[in-house]
């Protein structure tokens, strides 16, 4: 069995009230600090238009990061991107094989054709061929300092915070500042004592003589 509970304050409608269709209620997410009257410069019409359509979108954290969902397009990319890397590696390193290969072939046909005994006055040899050196590319590139990613939120209250610390300590070099003023002037206070005294000392002497 159900048991239905009234509250004591519940509307008491009719009959015809509640078969009356009510219409439906709707949520509509919105940023309440979104503007509301953007204007946008037009250049086709050469005139600020309101735009209608504002971005209703709120980051409430976003932090850059290293890290790559394993499923992702990023991640998809990187891997095909390392996958083309290392086959271009392994096409270059065959390429230099065979020039290796071939060099070495060449230097046993010169050392096949040194052991052949030949008339040192009526010969004469005139087909030469240079060595084709392979192609090598070499860079040189400094280390990238290090990086550290740095996240942190700010506010109107960390902000406040922070100004008034900033000034607490200004206030605080000020005093010590005139703490030492202070101090230096009452230094040399007894030495301006001492001169007024030698002065007065020395007026006295000249009136006797």
């Amino acid at each position: 069995a159900v048991l239905r509970v009234k509250p004591k304050d519940q509307l008491q409608l009719s009959p015809e009230e509640l078969r009356k269709r009510m219409p439906p209620r709707i949520l509509y997410p919105q940023n309440p600090r979104a503007p509301k009257n953007l204007a946008l410069y037009s250049f086709k019409e050469k005139v600020f238009k309101r735009d209608e359509q504002i971005d209703q979108t709120v980051f409430h954290l976003s932090v850059d990061g290293a890290l790559l969902h394993a499923e992702s397009q990023e991640a998809i990319e990187q891997e095909e991107a390392w996958r083309l890397r290392e086959e271009e590696d392994a096409k270059k390193k065959r390429k230099e094989s065979v020039d290796i290969r071939i060099e070495d072939d060449l230097q046993q046909n010169t050392e096949d054709e040194g052991r052949v005994l030949r008339n040192q006055f009526n010969y004469g040899d005139r087909a030469s061929q240079t060595e084709t050196k392979a192609d090598r590319e070499r860079g040189v590139a400094t280390r990238p300092p290090p990086t550290v990613p740095v996240a942190g939120t700010v506010n109107q209250w960390r902000m406040y915070d922070a100004y008034v610390e900033e000034l607490n300590a200004q206030n605080r070099l000020q005093s010590n500042q005139q703490v030492g003023e202070k101090h230096d002037f009452h230094k040399a206070k007894p030495e301006r004592q001492k001169v007024t005294a030698n002065s007065t000392e020395s007026k006295r002497g000249n009136a006797k003589t």
